[in-house]
């Protein structure tokens, strides 16, 4: 049991974002994640289609929030 835990906790680690500024008053540049913004995953415990929101962090440089989704395998 406790192997299979690792094993899907590993599985969740491999997802990785690389969020860019895109504005026009900005060069592009690599945004830091709970510095710029935050991410939160929704159904993201099954093999299926999960959902990414991802969201300006209050008071920082950027606004708004992007929701996107991807494939759990």
């Amino acid at each position: 049991m406790e192997g299979s835990r690792l094993a899907e906790e590993e599985k969740v680690a491999l997802l990785q974002l690389v969020i860019m500024s895109n504005a026009k008053s900005y060069e592009k540049q690599l945004l830091v994640k709970d510095t710029d913004y935050t991410v939160e995953y929704s159904n993201n415990t099954e093999p299926g289609t999960a959902i990414v929101t991802i969201t300006a962090v209050e008071n920082g440089n950027f606004t708004g929030t992007k929701e996107d989704n991807f494939k759990r395998f």
